[in-house]
C-alpha cells in the first residue's frame, strides 16, 4: 500500500480542524476549500466532502458539532443552513444564550439529536 503526504491548507491555513467538520458520512468544507483538496479529503475518508458556509462564516469545525445521528450548530446559523444539513441527518440549531447556560443547553441538544425525539425540545426550553 503506498502512502503519501499530503499537507492540506484550507483558505491558507492547515488547521484543518477549525474549518472542516467530518462524520462518518460527510465532511463539510467551507466554499473556499480548493476542489483538489475536496477530492483529496472524500477520498482518503471515503465520506462525501461538500461546501458550505454558517451565518456566512468559514470557521465550519468551530461552529458546528456532529456525530453520524446529525449536527448542532451555532445560534448564528440560518434555516438556510439548517435545511442544507438536514438533507445529511438531523439538525438543530443552539438558541442564543448567557454563558453560564452555554454548556447545559449543548449537552441537551446532543442528547436529542441522538435521541429519535429529535431537536424539537430545544425550542421550547426556558
Amino acid at each position: 500500500m503506498l502512502v503519501t503526504d499530503k499537507r492540506l491548507k484550507i483558505a491558507g491555513n492547515s488547521l484543518i480542524g477549525v474549518f472542516a467538520r467530518c462524520t462518518e458520512k460527510i465532511v463539510l468544507l467551507p466554499l473556499e476549500a480548493a476542489e483538489q483538496d475536496r477530492l483529496t479529503l472524500e477520498g482518503a475518508l471515503k465520506a462525501e466532502a461538500v461546501k458550505m458556509q454558517i451565518g456566512g462564516a468559514s470557521v465550519l469545525g468551530s461552529l458546528i458539532a456532529a456525530n453520524s445521528s446529525g449536527f448542532v450548530l451555532t445560534h448564528h446559523a440560518g434555516n438556510r443552513d439548517l435545511e442544507f444539513l438536514r438533507h445529511y441527518g438531523r439538525a438543530s440549531r443552539l438558541p442564543a444564550l448567557e454563558p453560564s447556560r452555554v454548556l447545559a443547553v449543548i449537552s441537551r441538544c446532543l442528547a436529542e439529536v441522538a435521541s429519535s425525539r429529535g431537536p424539537t425540545a430545544i425550542s421550547s426550553m426556558p
